[in-house]
């Protein structure tokens, strides 16, 4: 985790915000951002760089922070073409064909995309990592990364903690506060970008609450009161 923390800042410094986001996006993946002991081992400096790292690609107000970001910074530097997909298919959605904002609108996102090809880096190739790169048959390496393959490997490396446990992983809820009838509880948002957590409140009119445990309240099927039978 710490060498690839220290290489999304180096693509931060490089302004490849393309890659670093594959990064980030990467550590807060479920199988990776569960594990809480390997976690709890990096220095308090990758964890601050870390996190300073994953609020640039928070999504808030429409990706403002890196938009923000992107007009601070200079050439060469490759965006995160994400940003630019979206706007297009915004743009497709709200303007329709024979709008006379579509065009223009459109354009002015596709001379952004220009403006960015047009730079170039001056970075010195080196030889063996060229060779490497070239090596590397691109499709079947992804084709290895098996999402439910890495959950398992991550459980086997840092087991759940058992049922009843209030020591869960950071996928778990982290925090049960009972007050009278309110139940409120914190649960790691692993599947989005930022640091904080998602607090969620409700009325809870059940027994002790099992943290890890979630109950089913639907099968799927209506209930039918036995008066309403024929």
């Amino acid at each position: 985790m710490a060498h690839f923390i220290k290489v999304a800042k180096k693509l931060h410094e490089l302004n490849n915000l393309h890659s670093l986001f594959a990064v980030i996006s990467a550590l807060h993946s479920a199988s990776i951002y569960r594990l809480t002991k390997t976690w709890a081992c990096l220095s308090k400096k990758d964890k601050q760089q870390f996190d300073k790292l994953a609020e640039l690609f928070g999504e808030t107000d429409n990706w403002t922070a890196l938009r923000e970001y992107l007009k601070s910074i200079s050439l060469p530097c490759i965006p995160y073409l994400g940003i630019f997909l979206t706007d297009l298919v915004y743009i497709d959605i709200a303007h329709p064909a024979g709008s006379p904002h579509r065009v223009t609108k459109m354009n002015i996102v596709l001379k952004a995309l220009e403006r960015y090809q047009s730079s170039e880096y001056e970075i010195a190739p080196l030889p063996h990592v060229a060779n490497f790169l070239n090596s590397v048959r691109y499709i079947e390496e992804l084709q290895k990364f098996v999402e439910d393959d890495q959950y398992k490997l991550s459980l086997k490396l840092e087991p759940p903690s058992p049922v009843g446990s209030c020591a869960g992983s950071k996928e778990s809820v982290k925090e049960t506060v009972l007050q009278g009838n309110v139940t409120t509880f914190n649960i790691s948002p692993s599947h989005k970008l930022g640091s904080g957590s998602l607090r969620l409140q409700g009325t809870s009119h059940q027994g002790k609450f099992i943290p890890t445990h979630r109950k089913c309240r639907s099968l799927g099927s209506k209930f039918i009161s036995p008066k309403s039978q024929p």
